[in-house]
């Protein structure tokens, strides 16, 4: 796509301008969305969906288990037992809530627990090995040291009379557990790394895989997405949308803040298509946020947008994906001249030709000129030369300086004097030769039928003649 060249009195943003507009337009934004959330959302709509008895279903799901606090802040907590003294040790405590959860609620088929939930590990190092058989007390115990207890930490009871183990019954420690309470408990529950680990926090993600669980939270999660998404849509379609394309030169809050405007990417006011295209783009960006799948939605949005701003950074005249789409471009309007169309430009230089703008016009007519490139190069050849008398020059130059900001000054003038200089001359040179009149015509005629000359040689003829006549005159009047 070749580029597309502005006039000199229309500026484009710089990329501060963008991100501030940007910024500001995203802050009220997120302040509509919440405020909207709360006044309808978070009444109105939760209410209309009992989200309050979605919660109460999870809960009682989760409580049957014994097994989770579910007073923890914004989600499900592990339970933290602690040893105290004339109570039963904490180790014994995640022991009996996790035999009581195998053996009685996953063996009753009416509880809603399942034994085998649709989980293939419980963490990237414990393999799931889904239980087979009758699910008898025995059986499930059995699978249960088999899988849950395999430390050599613990043991099953013995039957009463035989060296056989019983695993109908809840494991015991190995060893004699004085003194080795704190070890115990860590096997069940351990917090030293990041991840909690053990047995009681292997039997909490068998509970969170569990289809009714999943079910429960599906809905939670779909009640709670109704009361939030559609302010995601309201929200940005009023500020992103519906503000700029109503206002003049689509601008949004930001960009009147900020100081900036879309304009047609040929510098001239933009067509209200073209506005609208602009900012559809970066709206629909919005509904992504809608869709339910936040682990990629987000990350996708954030993508979108900074693939946007790479764009504006690396491109010509700071476009975006959406302006190139759009053939929009926007502008620092404080530092900008526009005009709605060519033909109002023109009338404005005829009208105004001492103007800013006609200024500029005439210094884009002389750049276009083949003359510039000669004339720069010119004096540039000129400022390369060096010998005794630019230096003297140079040097008497550099003493009447006083700061670098003045040396400059006057390099700029000095360059826009010669190049003034330069381009007056080539005015000249370019001046048209007046054409003869009739009476001339007529005499070039005459002479050349009387001398029997072409015409070009009767042209000749009477530029010679001419001079003559000039000198009898001035000495006649002498």
């Amino acid at each position: 796509m070749p580029k597309t060249k502005v006039p000199q009195n229309v500026k484009p943003e710089g990329y501060w301008r963008a991100i501030g507009a940007f910024s500001i337009d995203l802050a009220l934004t997120i302040v509509a969305i919440v405020l909207l959330y709360v006044s309808i959302g978070n009444t109105l709509i939760y209410k209309a969906v009992d989200y309050a008895g979605d919660i109460a279903k999870m809960d009682a799901f989760m409580e049957g288990t014994a097994l989770v606090n579910i007073k923890a802040p914004k989600s499900y907590g592990y339970l933290d037992f602690q040893d105290k003294e004339g109570e039963v040790p904490a180790y014994q405590k995640y022991i009996d809530r996790v035999w009581n959860y195998f053996t009685v609620l996953c063996a009753d088929p009416n509880s809603g627990y399942d034994i085998n939930p649709p989980m293939t590990s419980f963490d990237n190092e414990h393999d799931f090995v889904p239980f087979t058989g009758e699910k008898t007390v025995e059986n499930i115990g059995k699978w249960v040291y088999d899988h849950y207890f395999t430390s050599n930490l613990w043991k099953a009871p013995v039957k009463e009379g035989t060296q056989d183990p019983d695993y109908s019954k809840a494991p015991i420690p190995a060893e004699d557990p004085t003194g080795r309470e704190a070890k115990l408990k860590t096997a069940m529950y351990d917090v030293s790394t990041t991840t909690p680990k053990g047995t009681y926090v292997f039997t909490v993600s068998h509970i969170l895989a569990q289809n009714k669980y999943a079910a429960l939270a599906k809905t939670e999660r779909l009640h709670g997405w109704f009361a939030w998404m559609p302010w995601f849509a309201v929200a940005p379609v009023i500020f992103f949308f519906v503000i700029p394309v109503a206002s003049r030169n689509g601008r949004t809050i930001g960009k009147r803040i900020v100081g900036t405007a879309v304009l047609g990417s040929d510098g001239y006011t933009a067509k209200k298509l073209n506005i609208v295209l602009h900012y559809f783009f970066p709206t629909i960006y919005w509904f992504i946020l809608m869709l339910p799948y936040q682990g990629i939605t987000f990350p996708l949005f954030v993508l979108l947008l900074l693939v946007e701003y790479m764009t504006l950074v690396m491109t010509h005249n700071h476009q975006s994906i959406h302006d190139k789409i759009a053939q929009t471009i926007v502008v620092n309007a404080k530092q900008s001249t526009w005009f709605a169309s060519r033909e109002d430009e023109e009338e404005y230089l005829k009208s105004h030709p001492n103007s800013y703008v006609a200024k500029l016009r005439r210094d884009e007519e002389w750049e276009s000129n083949p003359r510039y490139a000669a004339t720069t190069a010119a004096i540039a050849a000129q400022d390369a030369i060096v010998d005794s008398t630019t230096i003297g020059r140079a040097r008497k130059e550099a003493e009447a300086i006083s700061s670098f900001d003045e040396f400059e000054r006057k390099s700029d003038e000095d360059y826009a004097r010669r190049e003034s200089e330069a381009k007056a001359n080539s005015e000249l040179q370019e001046e048209p030769e007046e054409e003869l009149s009739e009476q001339q015509k007529q005499e070039l005629a005459d002479l050349a039928k009387m001398e029997g000359l072409s015409e070009e040689e009767g042209s000749a003829a009477l530029e010679e003649e001419e001079p003559e006549g000039e000198e009898d005159d001035f000495a006649d009047k002498k």
